[in-house]
């Protein structure tokens, strides 16, 4: 009678084994993942039917291993970057997006804003690949393939920042963009200056009336900018105070987004 092979039909007809621990936490990071909220801890283990105990302390595992992110002030989880670092060498273009979706709703509905994320096509255009908006009675709404010159609004200042465009090969750009309220070049080009050192942007009602943008630049493979985030309310709904930190945040999550191909 022949011989089984240990190492095939026997292993593979065995059971796995389900270290609970480790199942709660992954369920943990597909729930936040799928529903994209920053939620409780008391939240979470009643949905999951998780010990409230045990899940607090899982919870504070994956916290400072980077893949989730806990909010003092609302004593909250949401998703990490560490996820999307994990993930992101394994993904496509589209699953890195989707990767980074919570990401983006987190910063979101933490600033009460419309988050978009762009990416720099083909060397001469800015196409929306992802929209996140905040569950505010009034949003901003954007078409996914959207497409705009890349010099224009507040991403395109940061992106001229970046590519060290000369100042007259710039105008000569600016002249031919669409704007609904054109600022002055003289403005605009010190806008790309101060984006040059403080790594962002911002667009008041010059790409479109009533609307303020704030903006910063993703790198990827070689430094080369591939994304941009932008963040879009409506004029005077955040004061300056709030408009800097917005800034700081979208900043934050750029620099640790660095290296998204």
């Amino acid at each position: 009678m022949p011989k089984k092979n240990a190492g095939s039909e026997e292993q593979t007809s065995v059971a796995p084994t389900v270290v609970r621990p480790v199942s709660n936490a992954v369920s943990i990071l597909k729930h936040l993942g799928r529903t994209g909220n920053a939620e409780t801890v008391t939240n979470i283990a009643r949905t999951l039917n998780i010990n409230t105990s045990t899940c607090f302390n899982i919870l504070r595992t994956l916290v400072a291993e980077g893949m989730l992110v806990f909010e003092e002030n609302a004593k909250t989880y949401s998703v990490g970057l560490g996820v999307v670092q994990l993930a992101q060498h394994a993904l496509s273009e589209d699953g890195k997006v989707e990767v980074v979706r919570p990401l983006l709703h987190g910063v979101a509905e933490r600033h009460g804003v419309t988050i978009t994320m762009w990416r720099f096509a083909d060397g001469d255009r800015n196409v929306l690949t992802s929209v996140s908006q905040s569950r505010t009675a009034f949003q901003i709404q954007m078409q996914i393939g959207q497409r705009l010159p890349p010099y224009i609004g507040a991403f395109g200042r940061v992106l001229a920042a970046r590519h060290g465009v000369p100042k007259e090969d710039l105008r000569h750009q600016f002249d031919a963009m669409r704007w609904a309220r054109a600022p002055g070049f003289d403005d605009y080009w010190a806008d790309v200056q101060r984006a040059a050192k403080t790594g962002w942007a911002i667009d008041e009602g010059g790409f479109a009336i009533g609307v303020t943008s704030v903006a910063v630049a993703v790198t990827g493979p070689n430094d080369q900018v591939r994304h941009g985030l932008v963040a879009t309310t409506f004029d005077g709904q955040l004061d300056t105070a709030q408009i800097n930190a917005l800034a700081q945040d979208l900043l934050q999550l750029a620099d640790e987004m660095d290296g998204l191909g």
